[in-house]
């Protein structure tokens, strides 16, 4: 329930600073277009948090707008430049468990494989803290803040192209872990 609470609460955040494009086809998705803004400071008192600023990506391509609420930019670059290629339904539910089973999401447009990271998550023990098949975040403190966000081994293992490139995700986990005498997560080259 908390990453629920946290994503939604980024997505209050974020909110202002977007507008939605739908176009003509019926069979697309409504998609998010974050357009281009002067420096965010100067928008009347409205200050968004560092790690929901969008990144270029972002501000060039079109896309789902559940997306833009994760504070890890290289994740948000990552699920945009791969949108096409996964079952969101299949990833919200493993990010979500079984607050959205109920949800249905057209399958992905092509069949392409999803990119290889190269790296591979890998837990020296730890796993039987966690239930074998738990895959997911899991929320600690401000949604928006980086180091208040967990990611389970399960995640790591079967989603670990979503965080390739994303150092800070896998350094808060390990802080999270190691303050319950869990070993640290690492993200082996394959």
């Amino acid at each position: 329930f908390n990453v629920l609470r946290g994503l939604s609460y980024n997505k209050k955040v974020i909110k202002p600073t977007t507008f939605l494009e739908c176009t003509g086809d019926p069979s697309e998705h409504l998609k998010r277009v974050i357009p281009q803004l002067p420096d965010t400071s100067t928008l009347s008192g409205f200050r968004l948090p560092e790690s929901l600023t969008p990144t270029k990506l972002q501000l060039s391509c079109p896309h789902s707008n559940w997306i833009d609420v994760f504070p890890f930019p290289k994740m948000r670059d990552n699920l945009i430049r791969w949108e096409n290629y996964f079952s969101h339904a299949e990833f919200l539910t493993d990010l979500l468990g079984n607050l959205i089973n109920c949800m249905t999401a057209p399958p992905p447009k092509t069949t392409h494989a999803l990119p290889s990271s190269g790296t591979q998550a890998a837990a020296q023990g730890g796993d039987e803290d966690v239930p074998s098949d738990r895959r997911g975040l899991i929320l600690w403190g401000e949604p928006f803040h980086k180091d208040s966000w967990e990611v389970t081994p399960g995640f790591l293992r079967k989603w670990s192209w979503v965080v390739d490139g994303c150092g800070e995700l896998i350094e808060s986990t390990n802080r999270w872990r190691t303050a319950r005498g869990e070993t640290p997560l690492r993200m082996a080259v394959m």
